[in-house]
């Protein structure tokens, strides 16, 4: 009979000990927070979350597709997960646009072809709680106190000019690079403080974990980030080797060599970043070198001159009902009305940004290069108004630099400004709320060797401390009067990013369209219909279908459009059984439209198709060659 094992019980009270890390417990308790506030600030979204959708804009239903293919691929054919079932006979069609594959996996939960509305909408109320809860971890690794990090997550979840961005999913996913770069911080014990804590590997390797996630939802956002991680990399890089080659200095002054299994896991990592990259970026530049034509007029300079903003775009609140909404009636009348020249980050976390810039907890170095991160970074998402444009700025990297001739949108840069801004303030409310305890605790220190020595020594250091407690508690309600006040400003952050976002409820799918045999066109070929067809063929097992809408217009929705205008004809059946389509679906509600306005007669005998009505749509299937009616 085996004895039991004396330290059983400790092994179970370690584990409860660790769950209850206070770590854990802070940044659960965070999470929690953030997304309740989430939930409230995005509603009514989880309204009716299978039926609608925020925002009156048709992108939204775009990425509906792309988040549910990329599900739907990654499942069942992940070599080939770029050729959706749009755009046929289209390859790569999820290459079009950002394809948010980064959170395909949602879908591997269940729910059916009814969840792709629920999706959508969990993940869009999600990406201001992960973005909050990175900012905030992130603020607490460089040595914010909790006030200071919740003053920075919150300016990163609901800075204004997210309102402006929110048909695009794919840009307000900030949150993955914000915990990589928290994560990576921990790793390797980054403090602006000046306190370097201890390195974690684990945090490291995760870090870059987070990166890749980041990578691979789309390059909006990736495309930047990986060079911001390269320039990042190359500055630690060459600062170490600058200060540890410095002749004449002693080895404690300079840098140690970073652990081994720290290397190895920014080496794995690392990897793993550069080949999420490198598989991302594939496709894509595949689409650019087949649709060349169609890239350059979606992504010419033209067009991002129409999407740079003026200096006053940097302060303009997003258009729509919201906090700052009188500003746009008066001060910002007349201005342009894109949500990517508005590129407000928040009144409040500009001026303690300002603030911290001479009031900090952070040291004077990492002040002045948030201060000039920030400038810079701005600066870029001016794009063609930044003087000099042709030589500096955002058209320089437009014209030579690698994946930039893609990016359309310069304003969108602003999400990196807004880091350094919200890190700005956290040091600053961070220094003013520990300010007068820093005090206390100097003279709490300042008495202490008093009491060392003799009993007069003893007497006169109890005596200064006790005079010093009691000055403390003297200013105990001034202290408590004073951090309320300070408590106000997160409150001041989240405020400013409030706005009303509108919902619109989709079209239920019509009855041709669920008894189609794929390959189906449905007509008419509307560019501002075609996302909500794209989302039907979602909800209908992904048949393919010719529709589509996308950053770009490739060639074969052009020819489609062209070969079906006067559909029932001997040119478009030609069409239909050179490309192998099997079927036409014809909305009534839409062919009052000038083009296809004979879509909904019956066709010739000798054209062989057969008309089906079923009544809100009409389908038409494509016979056998040499089949009549």
């Amino acid at each position: 009979m085996t004895e039991p094992r004396p330290h059983g019980n400790r092994v179970g009270v370690r584990r409860v000990t660790r769950a209850l890390n206070p770590v854990f417990v802070e940044m659960g308790l965070v999470a929690l927070g953030m997304s309740v506030l989430a939930a409230v600030m995005t509603w009514p979204a989880l309204r009716e979350p299978a039926l609608t959708f925020p925002t009156r804009s048709i992108d939204p239903l775009i990425e509906v597709w792309s988040l549910a293919w990329s599900g739907h691929g990654l499942a069942n054919a992940p070599l080939h997960v770029f050729n959706g079932n749009a755009f046929y006979p289209a390859p790569l069609s999820l290459a079009f646009t950002d394809s948010l594959l980064g959170y395909g996996p949602i879908r591997w939960l269940g729910g059916g072809a009814g969840r792709v509305l629920v999706d959508y909408n969990v993940i869009y109320v999600a990406t201001p709680a992960l973005a909050g809860v990175a900012g905030y971890a992130l603020a607490r690794q460089l040595g914010a106190n909790r006030l200071g990090a919740a003053a920075a997550g919150l300016g990163l979840a609901y800075a204004p000019w997210r309102a402006g961005q929110a048909a695009h999913l794919h840009v307000l996913s900030t949150g993955p690079f914000i915990a990589a770069l928290a994560m990576l911080a921990r790793g390797h014990g980054l403090s602006f403080r000046g306190r370097k804590g201890p390195p974690r590997p684990w945090w490291a390797l995760a870090g870059w974990l987070a990166a890749a996630w980041q990578v691979s939802i789309g390059f909006a956002i990736g495309l930047p980030f990986v060079y911001l991680m390269a320039i990042i990399a190359l500055i630690a890089a060459v600062s170490w080797l600058a200060t540890n080659a410095m002749p004449g200095r002693s080895r404690p002054s300079r840098w140690p060599w970073p652990p081994w299994r720290l290397v190895l896991a920014d080496l794995a990592g690392g990897g793993v970043f550069a080949a999420a990259a490198a598989f991302m970026a594939r496709p894509y530049l595949e689409v650019v070198a087949t649709q060349g034509a169609a890239v350059r007029s979606a992504r010419g300079l033209k067009i991002v001159a129409m999407y740079s903003p003026t200096w006053r775009g940097l302060f303009a609140p997003p258009d729509g009902d919201g906090t700052w909404s009188v500003l746009n009636r008066h001060l910002f009348a007349g201005y342009s009305l894109s949500g990517e020249t508005r590129l407000l980050p928040g009144f409040t976390l500009v001026a303690l940004a300002l603030v911290g810039l001479f009031v900090s907890a952070w040291r004077r170095r990492w002040r002045l290069a948030l201060a000039a991160a920030v400038a810079v970074i701005s600066g870029l998402a001016l794009g063609t108004h930044l003087p000099g444009t042709s030589h500096v700025g955002f058209v320089f990297l437009w014209r030579h630099v690698p994946g930039f001739v893609g990016d359309r949108a310069p304003g969108r840069l602003v999400m990196f400004s807004t880091v350094g801004l919200a890190l700005l303030a956290a040091g600053a409310v961070t220094r003013l709320a520990e300010g007068r305890l820093a005090e206390g605790r100097r003279a709490a220190r300042a008495v202490t060797p008093l009491a060392e020595g003799d009993a007069e020594g003893d007497a006169e250091g109890r005596s200064a401390a006790g005079r010093a407690a009691g000055a403390g508690a003297s200013r105990a309600p001034v202290e408590a009067v004073r951090l309320a006040v300070l408590a106000i400003l997160p409150i001041l952050v989240v405020a400013e990013g409030y706005a009303r976002i509108p919902e619109s409820r989709l079209p239920p799918v019509p009855a041709a369209l669920r008894s189609a045999p794929a390959p189906v066109v449905v007509l008419p070929s509307i560019w501002t219909f075609e996302p909500t067809v794209m989302t039907w063929s979602a909800m209908t097992g992904f048949p393919k279908v010719a529709n589509g809408s996308s950053g770009i217009e490739p060639t074969s929705i052009r020819v489609m459009r062209a070969a079906t205008a006067h559909f029932p004809d001997a040119k478009s059946v030609a069409y239909l059984r050179r490309h192998g389509f099997r079927s036409v679906v014809v909305l009534k509600n839409q062919v009052h439209t000038r083009l296809w306005a004979d879509a909904g007669r019956a066709p010739a005998p000798a054209l062989g198709l057969r008309r089906i009505d079923m009544g809100d749509s009409v389908l038409f299937v494509v016979e056998a060659s040499g089949a009549r009616t």
